[in-house]
């Protein structure tokens, strides 16, 4: 079974304007914290057209629930 990672909504807008910044200390977040943190990457990464053909639509596999 696959488990989720929970994050609360106020801190995952946080993590967002955070991943947003180059600088960004990883050391500031907890390891559900950096999970959510590679998912907004992966997430962006995949809006670039040359990564089309390998984007999950959003909701299909979610790691993470936003609460």
């Amino acid at each position: 079974m696959r488990s989720r990672v929970r994050i609360a909504k106020s801190r995952a807008e946080v993590i967002r304007q955070a991943v947003g910044q180059w600088d960004f200390s990883a050391h500031d977040f907890s390891d559900e914290e950096l999970v959510y943190c590679a998912q907004t990457m992966f997430e962006h990464a995949f809006t670039m057209p040359e990564v089309l053909g390998f984007v999950i639509p959003s909701g299909m596999s979610p790691l993470v629930v936003k609460c």
